[in-house]
């Protein structure tokens, strides 16, 4: 066979050989940054060896053609195209008689040309330049020397105490861990991502995670939002880490909700320097009364009284402040709020949308205690709404960090990792559940009390056993009770995660009807019962 055409058969078939070794490594991330940087300059040495420099220069710009037709990743091919003359370079290099130490210097010079030619072929292209950011990275570091240390001692916390995750400190203003995610992701042992805009407010807090879904990617937590990969391959994940530590027998929640009649007492009396963090979501935007409306927290003295307070008013979010007042944001139920009302400054972030208002200054003290679910007034106020965090400052100091949970009792409210104490239901009835976080044990038993409204938990796929008590039926009088309800079992098994829905039915009322006259016992909630009839003296009467 000609030589020309024996050297060309083989570049053909090493450069498939190539082209699919290249694909299945940046589209599985397997030994991605390794392989580009030091397994393709290898590769095309050693075609060079075999077929010469036109058939391996050959062999590469068509490898390069058909990565970036096929993967479309303009990044990718332009890595590719830099180790492919590298290469192409060293395998020149080493082939060529001469003192190592001049291949050395001639191959710096050539390679110091090849990655400013690449780099403004990729500036052009892509509009990104590797050799801008890298200047960046070594302005930043030659202006905050103070700071290398400070990132060094994080790494070796990071890498070899994780379990002191709480103690890292936070150094040149910018926290290196932000907020769990209040979804149910997985955080990995990292520091986060913050952005700022130009008028200094954050507007993206990105925490490595896995989602429900075992996607890796990073959760913002301003804006409710996972984002994904978007390139090719996979990350590689880091150790997953917990940074919230509850006492032993308390689980998790994804939030606790109230129905109107529940509030938790901080124990902290608000004024002009509080600050209140929190992420909830109304399940009532009616006009705020007790037991109505969105009220998330709240103290005063009355309306515009020496207050610190949320709720719906108008058809807005209101907000109080001393002796002013504010209305921003549209409410709706569902909505995933956050809101941060600091001192004076508002910022409400609703849908992916944020608000902002500045309240005039004005110096006070709540007469009462701030609560939340309500508002702590001489007749204190109750919402309906869900809580999914909470954080409390008193002029800048952090003093009160919730979690929902349930305790060891089995009873739900909030965590607090400040204080290391937990803050149980201070009104009546009993705190709707999220999911627990850590997801269901097996044999573990859910109960579900009459709340008067629909409830709902999501359950991932497995197999449940659901049992039904009904509700007692109604009473003529305290002599004659209706009978018991009736009871149903069954075996429940589900392929994906499933939304339940549970109607927890309510016993009927008795009657204050006088005497001689007919009554109606009212129906309890979801079917609870309802009768009519005469009274028991007016039977007793017929029977005679």
């Amino acid at each position: 066979m000609n030589s020309s055409v024996k050297r060309l058969t083989e570049a053909a078939i090493l450069s498939a050989a190539f082209i699919i070794i290249t694909m299945v490594a940046l589209s599985t991330g397997l030994g991605y940054g390794l392989y580009l940087d030091f397994g393709v300059p290898i590769i095309f040495a050693l075609i060079y060896f075999r077929c010469e420099f036109k058939y391996t220069l050959m062999c590469g710009i068509s490898s390069v053609i058909l990565i970036l037709l096929v993967l479309g990743n303009f990044a990718a091919a332009i890595l590719v195209s830099q180790s492919f003359l590298l290469g192409l370079l060293c395998g020149y290099l080493i082939a060529k008689k001469s003192e190592i130490f001049d291949d050395l210097y001639l191959g710096s010079i050539i390679g110091v040309m090849f990655m400013i030619l690449i780099d403004i072929y990729a500036r052009n292209i892509i509009g990104y330049s590797f050799m801008q950011e890298f200047q960046g990275y070594v302005d930043y570091m030659n202006n905050n020397e103070c700071c290398i240390a400070d990132i060094l001692e994080v790494i070796n916390i990071l890498q070899c105490q994780a379990e002191k995750i709480d103690d890292i400190p936070n150094t040149c203003d910018r926290p290196f861990l932000g907020s769990i995610s209040s979804n149910g992701s997985f955080v990995f042992n990292t520091r986060p991502v913050t952005l700022y805009n130009s008028n200094n407010t954050l507007i993206r807090d990105f925490i490595p995670c896995r989602n429900p879904s075992g996607d890796v990617g990073l959760y913002d937590t301003i804006n409710d939002t996972f984002y994904n990969n978007f390139g090719t391959g996979m990350f590689v994940e880091g150790p997953i880490v917990d940074r919230i530590s509850l006492p032993s027998g308390y689980r998790r929640l994804e939030y606790i909700e109230s129905t109107g009649t529940q509030y938790i007492d901080t124990g902290f009396i608000p004024n002009q320097d509080t600050r209140i963090n929190l992420t909830t979501s109304p399940t009532s935007v009616a006009e705020a009364n007790d037991g109505v409306g969105f009220i998330p927290y709240g103290a005063g003295a009355a309306y515009n009284n020496s207050a610190f307070e949320c709720y719906t008013s108008a058809s807005k979010y209101e907000f109080n402040f001393g002796s002013y007042n504010t209305f921003i944001g549209s409410p709706a139920v569902g909505q995933k709020l956050q809101i941060s009302h600091n001192k004076n400054q508002i910022t409400l972030t609703a849908d992916n949308t944020q608000s902002t208002a500045t309240l005039t200054a004005n110096t006070f003290t709540a007469p009462r205690n701030m609560i939340l679910f309500g508002i702590n007034r001489a007749t204190p106020l109750k919402g309906l709404l869900k809580l999914y965090s909470c954080q409390i400052y008193d002029n800048g100091t952090l003093i009160r960090d919730f979690v929902p949970c349930k305790n060891s009792s089995d009873k739900p409210g909030l965590y607090d990792l400040v204080n290391q104490q937990f803050y149980s239901n201070a009104g009546t009835g009993t705190f709707v559940i999220g999911n627990p976080l850590d997801g269901f044990k097996k044999a573990e038993i859910l109960n579900f009390d009459y709340t008067g409204a629909v409830q709902s938990i999501t359950l991932p796929p497995g197999t449940y056993k659901l049992q039904c008590w009904g509700a007692q039926g109604g009473y003529r009088s305290s002599s004659a009770y209706g009978g018991k309800g009736g009871y149903s079992v069954g075996t429940l098994t589900l392929l994906e995660n499933t939304m339940l829905y549970l109607y927890v039915g309510g016993s009927p009322g008795g009657s204050t009807s006088s005497v001689g006259t007919s009554r109606a016992t009212t129906g309890g909630f979801n079917g609870g019962g309802y009768r009519t009839g005469l009274f028991h003296r007016f039977c007793q009467n017929r029977q005679n």
